[in-house]
């Protein structure tokens, strides 16, 4: 997919295809989103690539949750403060592996 985040609103992807089910994203608050499923995401056998961004100031850190969730931040690199608005059309793949 490609990756999209303006302002206070959640991120939105522009799916390329989707193998995998359903993956809804939700904001939390400044910086933070959630990539939701029902059970799709598998412990150790999840892998998530993201581009750095449109904008070489910020960084995108992913976390793995549960098998439901796994977290994206995104911060402003010279302050590490989290940040909206740094994603635009960014590179986004969930793999699962059987």
């Amino acid at each position: 997919a490609l990756l999209t985040q303006s302002g206070t609103n959640a991120p939105v992807a522009t799916v390329l295809e989707n193998t995998l089910g359903t993956v809804t994203f939700t904001r939390s608050s400044t910086g933070v989103y959630f990539v939701n499923s029902s059970g799709l995401f598998t412990a150790d056998k999840t892998f998530v690539i993201m581009g750095a961004g449109t904008n070489a100031a910020y960084t995108n850190a992913i976390n793995l949750i549960n098998s439901s969730v796994f977290s994206i931040v995104t911060k402003l690199s010279s302050t590490q403060s989290d940040a909206d608005s740094a994603n635009t059309k960014v590179a986004f793949e969930i793999r699962v592996y059987l």
